[in-house]
């Protein structure tokens, strides 16, 4: 009789927890998820995801631990003391999301949690939490306050002719397509490392290698003003 009891106060606690918490998840979704997010047009084949079933998908799949419930980004301190950001993920083109996720599980892109996770998931699970994240705010970011911001506009917008460097912002705009990723509004710690992995070939998922070509002739304080300038960039 008495664990007969327990048991239905067991019950009728996870019930109250759960009318607790609806509330806040209910007014997560109107504030977040959001139906109107497109595939893009430079692949047709991608179904057009489900945003609004992406919200509890990203949510069931923790993707919001590392990537946040609006997109921006959480970060972390290594065992080396170091800060390390996740990549921000709002506003960011589906299609491209969806190659990332496809390299990270077959290895082409190195990353063992994000193999673990991307491999975790199926692929139309992934359509719906990547639209539910293309259809946030878009990202925005903060400057590297210890870097000049000059010299890394001037290299996105311009290049470097002398040394064979292609202007940034033929390919990572708006106006470009969308086959590459948008950047502005990206963590400069972030950006940072992918543009050394660029450099030191570490990082070789661009079918063309332009980036590995083209980061490898930028110095270390050209890279830290690069990162600087588009995170702080709209």
């Amino acid at each position: 009789m008495g664990l007969r009891i327990v048991r239905q106060w067991q019950a009728f606690s996870f019930i109250v927890g759960i009318l607790v918490l609806l509330p806040q998840i209910v007014l997560a979704q109107k504030k977040y998820a959001t139906p109107k997010a497109k595939a893009s047009a430079s692949t047709p084949n991608l179904r057009v995801g489900n945003a609004e079933a992406g919200f509890a998908k990203a949510d069931n799949e923790r993707c919001m631990e590392c990537h946040g419930v609006d997109g921006q980004g959480h970060g972390h301190v290594d065992g080396a003391g170091k800060i390390v950001k996740f990549a921000k993920l709002a506003g960011q083109d589906v299609a491209y999301m969806f190659k990332q996720l496809q390299d990270f599980r077959s290895g082409a892109r190195k990353d063992d949690f994000m193999k673990m996770m991307a491999t975790s998931i199926s692929d139309d699970d992934a359509i719906d939490i990547l639209a539910y994240f293309s259809a946030q705010k878009p990202m925005r970011g903060e400057a590297n306050q210890e870097s000049s911001q000059n010299l890394g506009q001037q290299l996105f917008e311009q290049g470097d002719s002398q040394r064979s460097i292609v202007a940034c912002i033929s390919c990572h705009s708006k106006a470009a397509g969308r086959s590459a990723p948008l950047l502005h509004g990206q963590e400069w710690r972030y950006l940072q490392k992918q543009m050394l992995d660029w450099r030191s070939g570490q990082r070789r998922n661009d079918h063309s290698g332009v980036m590995n070509k083209s980061l490898q002739a930028l110095k270390d304080h050209e890279i830290d003003s690069l990162a600087s300038y588009l995170a702080n960039a709209r």
